[in-house]
């Protein structure tokens, strides 16, 4: 069962927007901060905090009843 959820849950990472993939992977997978995440994207810290908050929305709704 655990095998089939994190399939799901790659496929549904992988559907993203690249920037929201990169966004959830530097925070939830290489777990930077905030700041880091602004400075290794390019990007201001309210960017990222959007880029973070649409991307898990994103992936809740691709998971919704699956996991």
């Amino acid at each position: 069962m655990l095998r089939e959820d994190r399939r799901e849950l790659l496929a549904a990472l992988a559907a993203l927007a690249p920037r929201r993939r990169e966004a959830i992977v530097l925070r939830y997978w290489l777990d930077l901060s905030e700041r880091e995440m602004a400075a290794t994207m390019h990007v201001s810290t309210g960017t990222v905090k959007s880029l973070v908050s649409r991307g898990l929305d994103a992936l809740g709704q691709a998971l919704e009843g699956k996991i």
